[in-house]
């Protein structure tokens, strides 16, 4: 399997130079499927305990990154000196290999984060998992009984894992440590070849797959399942039909990402044509397949939200976000933050998280920035730190949490590099899991050869939970 590129679709991101950087259906259009979570204040910031607004600085001001704090063992808990947001260390370098770091999962389909945040995973060559609770921010090591790959948290059930065993999707509830099968794919497709990339479950419940080919780039098929009605849909983009029938125009290449909005309602998917990526929006409900003209060969596709798409427009660095919606691929929103942030100089690369978009249209989403190692342009506001950006047009706000505390003196652009700017909010939008190396001060991860790293985990002031 070829190694996935960790910016594709996990996030909407912006760095320099000009290179952009960026973690079917039923036969009926699917009814929205009941959320259960915890009972929240009604509140106008509010969707349930989705915050849509939080109580944190919105200031413009310069925060030089600080000396940052020292830390206990994992379990501890500690604040940022700036802006006072609760970080919690997960992982030491007693946790499991001394010298061995541990990262943000690297795929980008999934939810690392559970309906209800009781539950997260991360990667240490394999998944790990935590149970955590909400109100007293402990993380507890949790083994499931059955591996899972390639897939994520459910955005209908808490506590519930989707993803694949071979070709057969499966479900594994944490609270009962038991795995039922949702849909084996080669009743869909007889015989398939190879292996899948993944499997996403959206908000209504459709579920969608790619599959059946030997490597990321080769993956012909597409299938949204319908668990409620059993219907389902195939797109082969290799012989360009949908359930049989050819489509207006030839896609011909195999699938590189794919990604489900929350929503249900449309799949999108990056193909591996020559000389150029393309990128293609599939209206499940209508059965539709259309390529975005806005993307193509622009690997800044960004991410997905409730039948839209953030991306990271504007000049390099100004942190500028827009939003588009798929019914009207080719028309951008307003920008997002305005005035948008000024000097924008090269040397700041970002990468945005959305997740929590799931449970609330309007949710803000969540941006993570790392200084390059190259950036000798004085320190900025938003340099390396965790934000939120309001979703609410130009009159957007731009909430501050923390800094990150990265040090990285590596390769632009390599692995090692991004690994250290990829945030991953709850879908409830109370907490951001990321990694750090915290400032270099962690030891060395010998097999990488750079600064170890461990995951935290920020929780967000907000007044609607958790």
């Amino acid at each position: 399997m070829k190694r996935l590129a960790l910016f594709l679709f996990a996030c909407a991101c912006s760095s320099s130079p000009e290179v952009p950087t960026t973690d079917a259906g039923s036969d009926a259009p699917l009814a929205d499927a009941p959320v259960t979570t915890d009972a929240a204040p009604a509140t106008t910031n509010c969707a349930g305990r989705t915050p849509l607004a939080y109580d944190a600085p919105t200031d413009r001001d310069v925060h030089a990154e600080p000396t940052p704090p020292a830390l206990g063992p994992a379990g501890s808990i500690v604040k940022d000196p700036t802006f006072g947001t609760p970080l919690v260390r997960i992982t030491d370098d007693k946790t499991d290999s001394p010298s061995a770091s541990y990262l943000v999962a690297n795929e980008f389909w999934g939810n690392d984060w559970s309906l209800d945040s009781k539950y997260f995973y991360f990667q240490n060559g394999g998944l790990q998992f935590r149970a955590f609770d909400p109100k007293t921010l402990t993380a507890t090591v949790v083994t499931p009984t059955k591996p899972l790959w390639n897939g994520g948290f459910s955005r209908t059930r808490p506590g519930v894992y989707i993803g694949m065993s071979e070709f057969t999707v499966v479900a594994y509830d944490f609270a009962t440590s038991t795995e039922s099968t949702i849909v084996d794919l080669t009743t869909i497709v007889p015989s398939p070849s190879g292996y899948a990339l993944g499997a996403q479950e959206a908000s209504n419940g459709l579920i969608v797959s790619a599959f059946g080919g030997p490597e990321q780039d080769e993956m012909p098929y597409i299938v949204a399942y319908d668990p409620q009605t059993k219907a389902s849909h195939v797109l082969d983009v290799m012989s360009s039909t949908l359930d049989g029938k050819a489509l207006p125009a030839t896609i011909g290449a195999g699938v590189h990402v794919f990604n489900l909005d929350p929503s249900g309602a449309w799949v999108s998917f990056i193909v591996a044509t020559s000389p150029q990526l393309t990128v293609y929006a599939w209206n499940v409900a209508a059965g539709a397949v259309t390529a975005i003209p806005l993307f193509q060969g622009n690997l800044n596709y960004g991410v997905l939200g409730w039948g839209s798409w953030l991306a990271a427009t504007g000049t390099k660095d100004s942190f500028q976000f827009t939003q588009f919606d798929f019914a009207s691929p080719g028309t951008a929103g307003p920008d997002l933050i305005s005035p948008p942030r000024t000097p924008a100089e090269n040397g700041v690369a970002t990468s945005v998280s959305w997740w929590n978009v799931s449970t609330a249209k309007a949710a803000p989403f969540i941006v993570e920035s790392l200084r390059e190692p190259t950036n000798t342009n004085p320190w900025n506001t938003w340099d390396d730190e965790i934000i939120a950006v309001e979703n609410a047009g130009a009159s957007s706000r731009v909430w501050r949490f923390a800094h990150t505390f990265n040090t990285y003196t590596g390769t632009t652009y390599s692995d090692a590099f991004y690994y250290l700017f990829i945030p991953r909010v709850s879908q409830d939008g109370q907490f951001v899991l990321f990694d750090s190396n915290w400032n270099a001060s962690l030891g060395m991860d010998a097999q990488a050869g750079q600064p170890r790293t461990d995951m935290f985990v920020a929780a967000l002031p907000n007044e609607c939970g958790p």
